[in-house]
């Protein structure tokens, strides 16, 4: 019928390599495309917050200015402070 000898035993080893080359050269090229979906996705959620979510400073009118008013300190008080808003 059909004999197995050396050169048929290499011959099917051949085969059986390449098949399995061409099957992980697809997979890893598989794998690239979905890092690379990945990596922009993460470029763009990083790059720049929404505009919703940028953070602001205090309004102005919420400044606080805090002047300290030395006196002779007694035996009771040792400094006094006073809290004023500043002016807008």
């Amino acid at each position: 019928m059909f004999g197995l000898d050396r050169e048929t035993a290499i011959i099917v080893a051949l085969v059986a390599c390449a098949v399995a080359s061409y099957y992980i050269y697809t997979d890893l090229r598989k794998s690239k495309e979905d890092i690379t979906k990945i990596t922009k996705f993460l470029d763009s959620v990083t790059s720049e917050p929404p505009p919703d979510m940028i953070m602001r400073g205090a309004p102005p009118s919420a400044a606080v200015q805090v002047q300290s008013q030395q006196e002779v300190p007694s035996s009771d008080t040792v400094t006094n402070t006073s809290v004023q808003n500043s002016p807008k």
